[in-house]
């Protein structure tokens, strides 16, 4: 924020803009939001379909939450195991941001992918918590 209003006081004032600061709000943008995405997760503030979860009751909505929490960790994973993929090449290559400074671009792969896992753990916790009493519940039936 301090960037970006600096920024606009600045090009306000002289009519131009802070040399590369476009740039690196975009940087710093990215690495905020995907390393807040676990958070989100745990607090429950993504967007779920409660219009049609809120309708379910008992084992049903318990098959939805576990399906849902299910391929949420795949989809996640997928994309936690692409940007380690994608970071090895940027640290391989230098990879460097494009615009009127050249910031190097492989930090904020690594930060994203670290991200990605940090939600995936997060996501395995939550799936490991909804599945737990229904194998707990199990066990006590089979004594």
């Amino acid at each position: 924020m301090l960037l970006i209003g600096s920024d606009v006081a600045y090009r306000t004032l002289t009519g131009k803009s802070i040399l590369g600061a476009y740039n690196l709000a975009e940087i710093i943008m990215v690495g905020i939001c995907v390393l807040s995405l676990a958070y989100t997760q745990r607090q429950g503030g993504h967007v779920r379909m409660e219009i049609v979860v809120n309708k379910l009751r008992g084992k049903a909505l318990q098959f939805i939450e576990i399906i849902a929490s299910f391929l949420c960790f795949t989809i996640c994973a997928l994309i936690f195991y692409r940007s380690v993929v994608d970071a090895g090449v940027a640290i391989d290559i230098n990879l460097i941001t494009s615009g009127i400074i050249a910031w190097p671009a492989w930090p904020l792969k690594i930060v994203f992918a670290f991200g990605f896992f940090l939600l995936c753990i997060r996501i395995g916790i939550q799936l490991i918590q909804q599945i737990r009493p229904l194998v707990v519940k199990g066990r006590h039936h089979a004594l």
